[in-house]
């Protein structure tokens, strides 16, 4: 497989096909949304009418009246159901922002991988036809990211349990020598440090190596499912087939955008050294000036903005570019060359 020839078409789709950005942006604004996190209850209990000190001073006979409670009574009944309406708006508002990002971030996906495609295919695309594509495909590529999610999580757990596991073994030996002699403790706890190392290192590797299993499926298993139109175990069923058989082209594209993607990460940060001058610099004039932290927040919010628009446009090049790759690496690897041919 030519990975340079497969670079360079990719960044040339990329900067070509400007109409791919539309849908990488989209996929870049909503892809890293994983769900809101509520929690109501910190506030509930701080403000529970059983945690609220009475100060009260006690009634003493005097001619005077007696003073009341110094904490004046809280409405609950008044303040509990505006506080459980807000919980259920921002509640509804996450399901809402949960549904949509699940729409927009596959159908984006999907379109991507129909519209590379179509490229290679007949050398354009349009946005309909990406749209089409992204949005009859949305459903088996949340189903088939779903089922690899559930795969990580069961493997992150075996993954604590073998540390746990793996962290007895390791203190086995400084136990055992530990009543021997001071030396033969102190050499127990060496071997353990030795022991506990390796096993560290051995479940770094058998991390990183799941990694890059999962994404590499993860890929392959949509671009069976979009370009080949493949039922959803019918695609994870090519993306491991084409990992079994292409071992070596596949983890090596994977290192290659791994190394890629360093690089990109060394190279943004002039660029967000850059963003927080842009940020900053109007933020500290603005509150030098009037020792206002509302004033110095006014100065800085059309950085933040400007930054803000500037990292999504660049973070959906590059997803139009990794999308790019793999579609591509998918079509050399299952028809042998990058230009389609029917099978």
């Amino acid at each position: 497989m030519e990975y340079g020839r497969i670079i360079k078409r990719a960044i040339d789709i990329t900067f070509r096909q400007k109409v791919l950005w539309i849908f990488g942006i989209a996929a870049a604004i909503f892809g890293g949304m994983e769900g809101g996190r509520g929690g109501g209850q910190g506030l509930q209990y701080t403000f529970s009418p059983g945690t609220l000190p009475r100060f009260e001073i006690p009634r003493m006979p005097s001619p005077t009246p007696p003073f009341g409670p110094m904490v004046p009574r809280v409405p609950w009944e008044s303040i509990v159901p505006i506080v459980l309406l807000i919980l259920g708006i921002i509640a509804v508002f996450g399901i809402l922002w949960a549904i949509v990002s699940i729409i927009v971030r596959y159908t984006s996906f999907g379109a991507l991988i129909g519209m590379v495609n179509q490229v290679e295919e007949v050398e354009q695309t349009t946005f309909q036809s990406g749209l089409r594509t992204g949005w009859g495909r949305l459903l088996p590529l949340f189903v088939i990211n779903l089922i690899i999610g559930i795969v990580g999580i069961i493997f992150a757990v075996a993954l604590v349990i073998l540390m746990i596991i793996g962290g007895l073994f390791a203190a086995i030996p400084a136990i055992l020598l530990f009543n021997v002699s001071e030396g033969a403790g102190v050499a127990g706890i060496l071997i353990g440090v030795i022991i506990g190392l390796g096993l560290i290192l051995l479940l770094i590797l058998l991390a990183v190596a799941f990694s890059a299993a999962v994404t590499i499926v993860r890929e392959l298993a949509f671009r069976a499912s979009v370009i080949e139109n493949r039922g959803i175990f019918e695609a994870l069923g090519a993306g491991l087939t084409l990992l079994r058989t292409r071992l070596r082209e596949t983890v090596l594209m994977w290192l290659l955008l791994a190394l890629i993607r360093l690089a990109l990460n060394i190279l943004a940060i002039p660029l967000v050294l850059l963003g927080m001058v842009i940020i900053l610099i109007p933020a500290l004039l603005g509150g030098m000036l009037t020792e206002s932290p509302l004033i110095a927040l006014l100065g800085a919010t059309p950085g933040i903005f400007l930054v803000l628009l500037a990292g999504l446009f660049i973070g959906g090049l590059v997803l139009v570019f990794y999308s790019a790759v793999w579609t591509l690496t998918f079509r050399e690897l299952q028809f042998g060359d990058m230009r389609y041919q029917a099978v």
